[in-house]
């Protein structure tokens, strides 16, 4: 990586009368801002086990320089944290965390409410998934009426909690949202299939819930991270070119 951070502005550090030239890292941030919503910029890849963003580079681009090109619009910072753990460094993780994968199979991490709807003219389903904590006492939330809307995105009420349906309340994470209930409550939870018309459609409605053990939890965190955007091999000399512009302001 040793050319990457050559493009990095320098600075100057005094300590105890001695001066230093570093490497500013700081300017880094700034550009993990880079837009690629647009789709025609990238194309998506499955990290392979072994992969490193010097391998994908080297593979895709043909220079392990530009790893760079690989981590920054995937807003990877460190990839001993943000990239997806090979098989045995992810049971060595799980081994040291819990103990044992056994032990990790037997612990229950949190457990789950799915709500999922089927429209039967177009067969499009969708589902959202609600975490109940293990640990998480049941709140109440007073002065806030009840809403028989799912909560689809980060909008809240008051104090960023929201009442869905009688008796539950969820509160957005950052990221999901969580359903505060104890396991008694999560007990109380009754699966059920039900169905109504919408226009020329019957919409089926499903709720399921589950526990999630530690070890699933980790994998499926580990898995979240495997997918990345790659910019495509025709834009990479302009977004080199733009790179190295950015970081010699």
């Amino acid at each position: 990586m040793s050319r990457y951070f050559n493009y990095f502005p320098k600075l100057i550090y005094t300590s105890n009368g001695t001066s230093t030239v570093i490497t500013d890292l700081m300017t880094r941030p700034a550009l993990l801002q880079m837009d690629i919503d647009n789709s025609s910029l990238y194309y998506q890849y499955d990290i392979q086990e072994g992969d490193t963003p010097e391998i994908i580079a080297s593979k895709y681009y043909g220079d392990a320089e530009l790893h760079w090109a690989v981590m920054i619009p995937n807003q990877i910072i460190d990839p001993l944290y943000d990239w997806p753990m090979a098989y045995q460094q992810f049971i060595d993780f799980i081994t040291d965390k819990y103990g044992s994968q056994a032990n990790a199979l037997s612990t229950i991490h949190h457990y789950e409410r799915i709500i999922s709807s089927t429209d039967g003219l177009s067969g499009q389903i969708t589902s959202d998934t609600f975490v109940i904590p293990v640990t998480t006492p049941f709140k109440e939330l007073a002065n806030v009426a009840n809403t028989m809307m799912l909560p689809s995105s980060n909008n809240s009420i008051g104090d960023g909690r929201q009442t869905v349906d009688t008796g539950y309340l969820y509160v957005w994470d950052g990221t999901k949202w969580v359903l505060e209930l104890s396991l008694t409550e999560y007990n109380a939870i009754v699966p059920y299939t039900t169905s109504h018309s919408v226009g020329y459609s019957t919409v089926s409605i499903e709720q399921t819930k589950q526990p999630v053990d530690c070890y699933s939890y980790e994998e499926a965190l580990n898995e979240s991270k495997r997918t990345i955007n790659l910019i495509r091999k025709e834009l990479i000399s302009d977004v080199k070119s733009q790179f190295i512009n950015l970081m010699s302001v």
